[in-house]
């Protein structure tokens, strides 16, 4: 082979005139097989040098992501616990842990890919200056080679960005689904028809249950009984859905949060809600807690308990009692 000195590669001028001089003498030598082996030789080396540098950098990005994801994490558990009433935070945790898991997932497959690509680099390189004849004879078998894995690592990387990709879209969505809901709470807090839990709490009994019934009159339903008295024998408040649904409410106004609301009242709701009252959904309502044997009570009873969490989503955000109650599907 002859070297055009006017091309754009030549050989380099070296230090050594001995180097020189056998560089000219092996190119002198070549031929257009060797120039084809070299170059196979060089190209594969390329590209699985190429995807262990791609899948490296992938699992530098999906690391960040999943920093990021454990962080959002740390502070929506932090928030749910502060604010214990906030209808975003425990969504907002749900939906970062999702994504942490998926993201920890995506991210143990990577470092599995990032180790199969090094290998598939390191073993298409080992050998570097020897023969490369060998390695391309005509009518050669095929066979599975180091570049086939290359390959087939960068199918597999670009199938782990689609799910990533995927997975953060969904998360975003959710993000944007709950900030829209936090707007639209913190709108409704400006209207006269938001009943703060402070305001509630200075309430009077009396004053709670016909509060109560303002809130059912706000939600558009139709009230039988707006106020209990001697007699009421549990029921403060009658109200029926749109539907027809016949909702039986007790109202437990307490001065306290250290007042907890016990199973007797529920017990005693439970006696008269459906004989008496012919209500197919019974609901006590409370600016504070239930016992932890009311609550157990009330799961096996099917009565709807509305405590302070809740009463805040139906008083203060405005949502409606079907929603509150999970009789409708929320927004």
């Amino acid at each position: 082979m002859k070297i055009d000195r006017t091309a754009d590669v030549i050989p380099p001028k070296y230090a050594s005139k001995t180097l020189g001089s056998s560089m000219g003498y092996y190119i002198g030598k070549a031929e257009q097989a060797d120039l084809v082996a070299a170059f196979l030789w060089i190209t594969e080396g390329r590209i699985a040098r190429d995807t262990y540098n791609q899948v490296a950098a992938y699992r530098k990005e999906l690391q960040r992501e999943l920093d990021h994801a454990e962080t959002r994490a740390a502070v929506a558990f932090i928030d749910d616990w502060r604010s214990r009433t906030s209808r975003t935070c425990w969504p907002a945790l749900c939906s970062a842990d999702a994504l942490r898991t998926k993201l920890e997932a995506e991210l143990s497959e990577i470092r599995q890919y990032v180790d199969a690509a090094y290998k598939a680099w390191d073993a298409l390189t080992k050998g570097y200056g020897a023969d490369p004849h060998d390695r391309y004879k005509p009518n050669t078998p095929p066979r599975t080679t180091p570049l086939d894995t290359a390959i087939k690592l960068r199918h597999q990387l670009a199938a782990a960005r689609g799910h990533v990709a995927q997975a953060l879209q969904g998360d975003r969505d959710e993000m944007h689904r709950l900030a829209w809901i936090e707007d639209k709470h913190r709108t409704f807090t400006k209207t006269p028809q938001s009943f703060s839990i402070q305001d509630i709490d200075a309430m009077t009994p009396a004053q709670f249950e016909h509060t109560t019934a303002e809130l059912c009159r706000r939600d558009d339903l139709a009230l039988e009984r707006t106020r209990g008295g001697a007699g009421d024998l549990g029921a403060d408040s009658i109200a029926v859905t749109q539907d027809g649904q016949k909702i039986v409410i007790q109202c437990k106004h307490v001065r306290s949060r250290k007042t907890t609301i016990g199973s007797p009242v529920l017990q005693w709701l439970n006696g008269t809600a459906g004989p008496v009252h012919g209500a197919d959904i019974a609901v006590v309502v409370t600016n504070g807690y239930f016992s932890k044997p009311a609550t157990a009570f009330a799961n096996t009873q099917d009565i709807h308990l509305i405590g302070l969490d809740r009463l805040k989503r139906w008083a203060e955000w405005g949502e409606s009692l079907p929603h509150v109650l999970d009789l409708q599907s929320s927004p």
